[in-house]
């Protein structure tokens, strides 16, 4: 295993646990807090997880003398970036609609704009799910989906 692979493990790692304790703070900090801010701190955090998770499993496969990326992971993550960023198009035009031109949704800036991010990273990891089970595995080692 590269010294550059490791370090890149590591700092998902590290960046799921800062992510995870800076909302804990939050959560902790806030008096009577509201339904939404609890669950956008609970999808955060769910993210994060599923990050820390796919980090550690790489760092396994590492181990093992497996590449971090192999041809059928990459062309995972090309299809689901493909696909995420076509929906996300949608996700932020809905948003858009539903906010500002109908006003079906009272939302604050702030709260639009968090919306807005968590719904591209969660339609992001559906994509990945979705691109990960629907690809037929050509002889590589699918092995973020096990």
């Amino acid at each position: 295993m590269s010294k550059n692979e490791k370090i890149k493990i590591y700092l998902k790692v590290v960046l799921g646990l800062l992510v995870i304790l800076g909302i804990a703070a939050f959560v902790l900090n806030v008096p009577g807090l509201q339904p939404l801010p609890l669950l956008i701190a609970g999808i955060v955090v769910v993210l994060a997880v599923v990050m820390i998770g796919h980090a550690l499993k790489e760092f396994k496969y590492v181990k093992e003398g497996f590449p971090v990326e192999d041809e059928h992971s990459r062309k995972v993550k090309m299809i689901a970036k493909a696909r995420a960023f076509s929906l996300s198009i949608w996700w932020m035009l809905i948003l858009l609609c539903g906010v500002y031109v109908f006003e079906l949704i009272d939302l604050d800036v702030e709260y639009a704009l968090i919306a807005g991010i968590l719904g591209m990273s969660v339609i992001f990891v559906i994509s990945w799910v979705w691109a990960a089970r629907s690809l037929p595995d050509s002889g590589c080692i699918l092995r973020y989906m096990h």
